[in-house]
């Protein structure tokens, strides 16, 4: 898998068009949904850039800072906000593009960038506008750490595998189950069982897990319990595993689809040690996420947990690919892979319109906001059409400095009243969230200016 193709030129030529037409699709909606992208995580990592100009990491995972470079940047040099939301939202996708020019010029790779598209594409509709998941990153990092693996003649090959199996491996707790996945996909490929070959890599993962627990934060033991408290005390019986099945042909059928094509081929092929491995890293997958997230309901969130069945089936559909030599077999699974990414763009270019709903109130209450006196506003959430979120003050504050004469922060009555908020906010402070009150001075100045008033209401205009 993953190696340069020795048939026909036209071959190259047809996956190569395939990849180059989805980034350019990718991009495409990247530019058409830029502000539509700053929600929840993205907006938080946002703004923690912009207005500090330096890149913010938290729970020790380094590779967050990957996804900062195109803010930083853009803030650094002083653009207009709205050009550094544009660039950020670009950035996100030109960081996998990035990836697949080096795996295909340098490396001269032609299936990896089929996978960096399905790391993209595959499961995810609302999570493309939250793309601030470090799990994304680092599955972009191990395609480009297998290439490199496997190959053996590149000058600094260890020295870049060590620093991006650090990134991989600070990442997420799936991104480890992942990479041991991709070396024994390697070993049985090339049957190579020398045993140094993985060392630096298991010790790297030892040394991860012995050390972690002394630098966790609240956070992580928060989903350790949560995980724990989940597997101890739900059901999961024939009755859950028939509405799984039931949820996944509903929701994951182009996931399904590629799962099966991927035994099938397998089988065929005589693979049986590998389609052993794929199944039970499935398996235990599938049990994992569903500890992790009890239940069917279809959310950002749930597309970030099921994000690990995503990866390790569009990385296998892609290998299955390259064991095909006749032009017929290699087709139709490349025009199978096609027409689900195709789906998926579909998918998330539908559902980018429910978030241009919810950014367009937003847009109307900072309309709002306008003609008061002050620039600090509170609004009661149950008079809104969509979902407030935790992230709507940081927000505000984003979409206001792009789009109006003056910044506004605006909250909603669950910030405002929150531990008791009300009382304890000055006129020179301002909530970045609920949960965090800082002073003006903390704001940066190019692109965030809020005056020393109260927080008053709003309403909002029927």
């Amino acid at each position: 898998m993953l190696k340069s193709i020795q048939n026909k030129s036209t071959d190259v030529e047809v996956i190569d068009i395939i990849t180059h037409l989805f980034f350019f699709l990718l991009i495409i909606l990247a530019v058409f949904y830029r502000e539509e992208r700053l929600m929840a995580d993205a907006s938080y990592y946002f703004f923690r850039v912009v207005n500090n100009e330096s890149f913010w990491v938290e729970h020790d995972r380094y590779i967050l800072i990957l996804s900062q470079v195109a803010p930083w940047i853009g803030s650094n040099l002083g653009l207009k906000m709205e050009t550094v939301v544009l660039i950020s939202s670009i950035g996100h996708v030109l960081f996998f593009y990035s990836l697949y020019l080096i795996t295909r010029y340098v490396f001269n790779d032609v299936y990896a960038g089929l996978i960096l598209l399905s790391i993209q594409f595959l499961g995810i509709s609302s999570g493309f506008f939250v793309p601030i998941f470090e799990f994304y990153y680092a599955m972009g990092l191990l395609v480009l750490f297998y290439v490199i693996f496997n190959n053996s003649k590149h000058k600094f090959r260890h020295f870049i595998l060590i620093i991006l199996a650090f990134f991989i491996i600070t990442a997420h707790f799936y991104a480890i189950i992942l990479l041991v996945y991709t070396l024994l996909i390697y070993a049985f490929e090339k049957k190579d069982f020398k045993i140094k070959k993985y060392l630096p890599y298991i010790i790297m993962i030892v040394l991860f897990i012995v050390l972690k627990p002394f630098v966790i934060s609240d956070y992580e033991k928060a989903k350790s319990a949560d995980f724990l408290s989940s597997l101890s005390n739900n059901v999961y019986d024939f009755k859950y595993l028939k509405s799984w099945l039931s949820y996944i042909a509903i929701n994951y059928w182009d996931w399904a689809l590629l799962v099966f094509s991927t035994i099938t081929v397998m089988i065929l092929k005589r693979k049986y040690m590998l389609l052993l491995g794929y199944t039970l890293f499935l398996i235990g997958l599938i049990i994992m996420v569903n500890v992790s997230s009890y239940g069917f309901g279809l959310s950002r969130y749930k597309e970030q947990v099921n994000f690990s069945l995503m990866f390790i089936s569009g990385f296998t559909f892609v290998y299955c690919i390259s064991l095909f030599s006749t032009n017929f077999y290699k087709y139709t699974l490349l025009g199978l892979i096609s027409v689900v990414f195709m789906f998926r763009f579909y998918s998330i270019w539908d559902t980018g319109k429910q978030f241009t709903y919810r950014l367009d109130e937003m847009k109307n209450i900072i309309d709002i906001s306008q003609e008061r006196d002050g620039t600090k506003f509170i609004v009661n959430q149950e008079k809104l059409m969509y979902d407030a979120n935790w992230s709507y003050p940081v927000e505000s504050l984003i979409f206001s400095s792009i789009h109006n004469e003056k910044c506004v922060s605006i909250v909603i009555d669950d910030d405002y009243y929150f531990s008791n908020n009300n009382n304890i906010i000055k006129p020179t402070e301002y909530m970045f969230r609920r949960w965090e009150i800082y002073d003006l001075s903390n704001l940066n100045a190019n692109y965030f200016n809020l005056d020393e008033s109260e927080y008053t209401r709003i309403e909002i205009r029927e």
